[in-house]
């Protein structure tokens, strides 16, 4: 290895930057412009200005090209053998990542990393003023290996976050709030708007001023934000707004998820959408929140893999550009499919300056309504769908990712003696709430789902010895009350592999969460079912046009516990005759009910037979309108039956 592959030689101060509290920024109000603005606002700090910044220092990172080239690479194969080339000619080989708000990078002394330090502090200050940033730096020790430094300055940079961050006290009479946030003090108005813009610096960059165009595009984008109901909004609500513009009409830097999936969509993908837009049946719409697992474990094993530290700094570099690009370049792929497929069947008028745009022939010109992307990056995505694609969105995603990230692992593993026995997987937690639902809500129901996913993980995790692990995946759709208690309201519920004793005698009506993967050899018979038989087994119903009246009907008898398990019986016998051949014949085929409605005169006062049939009937019940029938089985169908 020649002396410059050898940043550690010289380089013997580790860096790093991270933004915190991400979410509380991003989702700081309920307004999707404002949200939209903040996202972007945030990868514009990271892959922009930080770059910027380490750029007058002799640290080069070209974040265009590295996605122009590196994440465009299609084959699985040819990427993982071009990787390594393409970052050497990408970034620096003293920065080991930046990306998804952090950055982390080596330079040759104390001064260097506290200039360093304060300038990217001064430039958050400037551009993001409510966003929480900790810039720190550590000195490795002679003889002190690059993985106990990392450690040693991550712990000093979680003592530096749990010193807090300082705030200000608006709860006084003399105080304006934003009309937005209801958390910043309020110093822009309608009536002063050019002053007010002026006086808190918004046309600033980081290397000067915006030009005049730019000056009244933004003075145009926050005056039709605020001028219908005449607000008062903050700095902070003000410079979401500019970036939110500058996302649709300026984003000359092409950062962030949309300038990728615009393209591989023709640029039909319609950037300045409502949250109604998402709506589906009765005003519902689906927020998915996915992330990464078993990182901690997988990182740990990287160290006894790679005992030297410059080859460990190479995977390091690595790693952290493949888990980014894989995450984006899987959702994008999955969405573009989709697409193609005509599963984002809704579209929207593009307006410029208040008025429609038009074609040559004077019709409005539209755009897709596909989704809004609030986090994409690192191994996080958290998204706003349609709600009828968002289960289907995430278990694709889910899939796709894991099996990329076994296949990069297994290719590492090929090349060294000691293996990593860890595969990285994606937990999520998919909420169908109603469009009027506020942001931070469906972000903490989220949180909450991807939370039990992945706590199911870890207890399943067990079961899958000498097996690939898997992700899970749990839903929950809420009606009016987004705050609702997910956990009390499941308490009533009893999965079919619990085999607790309080739970003895209950019934079983579903089975979340829901592994990626299902194993379905006997002795894996108490891992749980996979997310792709209910998907299948929702699309059938819907493809025979099922009423899910019917599926109520069944769900109610489950769930009453007034009757015997023969009662029960008799009673769905009832409910069966009132049914066609050819609806008793779909639920055959998906739950096996033959063999199984006969009647037992021993224990006939315990419900423990009954339980074991629809085990999964309420998951069926709440997603059947979540779930959008496959065309190409509708149109085999339409054409087995002569249409």
């Amino acid at each position: 290895m020649s002396e410059k592959d050898k940043p550690l030689k010289e380089n013997r101060v580790l860096v790093s930057i991270e933004t915190v509290k991400i979410k509380d920024f991003i989702f700081s109000t309920n307004k999707l412009k404002l949200i939209r603005g903040a996202s972007y606002l945030l990868d514009y700090m990271n892959q922009v200005e930080v770059p910027r910044i380490l750029k007058k220092y002799g640290l080069e990172y070209k974040t265009h090209e590295l996605v122009n080239k590196i994440y465009n690479i299609n084959d699985d194969k040819e990427f993982l053998e071009k990787v390594d080339e393409e970052i050497d000619k990408a970034i620096d080989k003293r920065i080991l990542y930046i990306g998804a708000g952090n950055a982390k990078f080596l330079v040759e002394d104390k001064d260097k990393a506290e200039k360093i330090c304060k300038e990217i502090k001064e430039v958050y200050k400037a551009l993001a003023p409510s966003a929480k940033v900790v810039a720190e730096y550590y000195e490795i020790k002679e003889n002190e290996k690059i993985w106990t430094a990392i450690d040693e300055l991550a712990q000093k940079t979680a003592e530096k976050k749990s010193e807090g961050f300082p705030m200000l006290n608006i709860d006084l009479p003399f105080v304006a709030k934003c009309d937005l946030s209801g958390t910043e003090p309020a110093v822009v108005s309608l009536k002063n708007l050019k002053d007010d813009l002026e006086n808190i610096e918004i046309h600033r960059s980081g290397e000067g001023s915006d030009n005049d165009k730019q000056v009244e595009d933004t003075k145009t984008a926050i005056r039709n934000v605020i001028k219908k109901d005449n607000m008062k909004i903050s700095e902070e609500s003000a410079i979401k707004i500019k970036y939110s513009n500058k996302m649709i009409k300026d984003d000359v830097n092409e950062i962030g998820f949309y300038s990728i999936i615009k393209k591989a969509l023709n640029y039909d993908i319609h950037l300045n959408t409502e949250i109604d837009d998402y709506s589906v049946g009765d005003s519902f719409i689906g927020f998915v929140y996915s992330d990464g697992d078993g990182l901690g474990d997988f990182l740990k094993n990287v160290k006894k893999v790679y005992t030297i530290e410059e080859e460990y700094l190479k995977f390091m570099r690595k790693f952290s550009v493949i888990l980014d690009r894989n995450t984006k370049y899987v959702l994008k792929e999955v969405i573009k499919e989709m697409y193609e497929k005509g599963k984002f069947v809704k579209k929207k008028p593009i307006l410029k300056d208040g008025k429609f745009v038009k074609d040559e022939k004077g019709e409005n010109i539209e755009k897709s309504v596909i989704g809004e992307f609030l986090i994409v990056g690192g191994d996080d995505v958290c998204a706003v769908f349609p709600a009828d694609l968002a289960i289907e969105i995430s278990y694709e995603f889910q899939k796709q990712f894991e099996e990329k990230m076994k296949k990069f692992t297994e290719i590492e593993n090929q090349k060294n003696e000691k293996k990593n026995p860890e595969n990285i997987t994606s937990s999520c937690g998919v909420v169908i709430a109603k469009n009027k639902t506020p942001m931070f809500q469906l972000f903490e129901q989220g949180l909450k789902l991807q939370k039990s996913a992945k706590a199911k993980r870890y207890q399943e995790n067990k079961n899958r010895e000498g097996k690939v692990r898997t992700g899970y995946i749990d839903f929950q759709v809420i009606g009016n009350e987004g705050n609702v208690n997910i956990k009390e309201y499941r308490q009533k519920w009893y999965n079919k592999f619990d085999k607790e004793d309080k739970n003895k005698g209950k019934l079983h009506v579903s089975r979340r969460p829901y592994s990626i993967s299902g194993l379905e050899n006997e002795e894996y018979k108490d891992v749980s079912e996979s997310i792709d038989k209910l998907i299948d087994q929702v699309k059938k119903l819907k493809t025979k046009n099922f009423p899910n009246t019917k599926i109520r009907y069944i769900y109610d008898l489950k769930k009453d516990d007034t009757k015997t398990d023969n009662e029960k019986i008799m009673e769905s016998i009832n409910i069966l005759s009132k049914m066609s051949t050819e609806e008793i014949q779909v639920l055959n085929e998906l739950w096996g009910i033959k063999d199984k409605m006969n009647l037992s005169f021993e224990n006939e006062n315990k419900n423990e037979k009954f339980k074991e049939f629809f085990d999964n009937i309420f998951d069926v019940l709440e997603i059947y309108d979540f779930i959008q029938k496959d065309k190409s089985s509708s149109e085999k169908e339409d054409n087995n039956s002569g249409n």
